[in-house]
């Protein structure tokens, strides 16, 4: 059984390159959060260079395999580390009383040690057909499992990061780190363990073209989102970055325009701290709802398009609420109250075009009426 899911010779030219990559960053010092990071990635990447290169070699003997094995595990763990303290900026952590390094390094170890109880004779399934044996089946689920579940934690650490940011630049990068991980983890679930539950044990147990071309893809990735500098990747997601600034300005348009209609409908919600400016939009729409659907009883949700219209009945009447009802104001159909707000104000607007536009056709008829007169 090879201690990497993909051939170790494909692997020996990218982990190579890491290393020197972040040998070259930890000579030049940068200081600051770069450098426990780039050991973490520069350990990791040659142990798992070690891994390869001593598996490579033709037959190694069982310990030279089981020392293999124990690498590429540890190999994925500091990555694992490096990722983590990238990702969490855990400086007051000694590395040595990471959560998860002592139950993955005893995993790594069970593993060897199932290993090292089958039969080693490498070939054997291939060569002579023969059947896999329980310690063999064992032996593949420790193994692939204990990376599965290290490729596991770096995915969902990115996942839960990127929900924290908001520059593009940075949820590239770390988009594509994570689509890396995430072919690299699908690799080994799709031709490892589906060959151990789903084929005949007689077959090869990986298709090595597909297996070879997983791992350039998911090379590609984790090299751009570690290694290209940040003012190349800023000029590729440019067209992106103008995208999702020209919507979110769309967006404040929006808001800006539902706060100052219901500033006009409730003016006694405005707040004078200013040190919540920031935030002040949000919560003065927020306390004008409150004080309008106060005024009216409603059991069910509030619907963004029942909230617009109410608005427009307001304003449309010249309402303007001093304090609130007797009632209770129900609560919102959406259970994210930007996203209500951004969807009320989206129907304001449309009920406000329409508004003008039935009053642009109304002038126009009584126009062409006068003039025939």
């Amino acid at each position: 059984m090879d201690c990497v899911p993909v051939n170790q010779l494909t692997i020996v030219p990218f982990y190579a390159g890491a290393v020197l990559f972040y040998g070259y960053r930890f000579v030049r010092g940068q200081g600051g959060i770069s450098t426990p990071v780039t050991i973490r990635l520069m350990v990791g990447a040659m142990l798992i260079l070690a891994a390869a290169l001593s598996e490579s070699l033709t037959a190694p003997p069982v310990w030279q395999h089981l020392s293999s094995l124990l690498l590429f595990h540890q190999g994925m763990l500091f990555t694992f580390l490096g990722v983590d303290y990238l990702l969490n900026n855990q400086r007051q952590q000694p590395i040595l009383r990471h959560k998860v390094l002592l139950p993955i390094t005893i995993l790594s170890l069970l593993s060897v040690m199932i290993d090292g109880l089958r039969l080693h004779v490498f070939g054997r399934i291939a060569a002579s057909y023969q059947p896999l044996e329980t310690i063999d089946y064992l032996a593949y689920l420790s193994n692939y499992g204990v990376q599965i579940i290290i490729l596991a934690l770096m995915i969902m650490y990115y996942g839960i990061n990127l929900s924290k940011h908001k520059d593009i630049v940075y949820i590239f990068r770390r988009a594509l780190c994570m689509i890396g991980f995430t072919i690299s983890m699908v690799c080994i679930l799709t031709t490892r363990l589906k060959f151990l539950f789903f084929m005949d044990s007689a077959q090869q147990p990986w298709s090595s073209g597909t297996c070879q071309i997983n791992l350039l893809i998911s090379s590609i990735f984790l090299t751009i989102g570690f290694m290209v500098p940040h003012a190349i990747l800023k000029k590729v997601v440019a067209p992106i970055s103008w995208l999702v600034h020209s919507r979110q300005n769309k967006i404040d348009r929006l808001i800006d325009n539902l706060h100052a209609t219901m500033l006009i409908i409730v003016p006694s919600i405005q707040l004078n701290n200013r040190s919540i400016r920031h935030m002040r939009a949000f919560i003065e729409i927020n306390d004008a709802r409150q004080t309008i659907w106060s005024h009216v009883i409603q059991e069910h949700p509030i619907t963004p398009k029942e909230d617009a219209q109410i608005i427009i009945e307001l304003l449309n009447q010249g309402i303007v609420i001093i304090e609130p009802g007797d009632y209770t104001p129900p609560p919102l159909h959406y259970q994210c109250p930007i996203r209500h707000n951004i969807a009320t104000a989206r129907y304001l607007n449309q009920l406000l075009m329409q508004q003008v536009t039935s009053t642009a056709d109304l002038s126009k008829k009584s126009i062409n009426g006068l003039t025939k007169n």
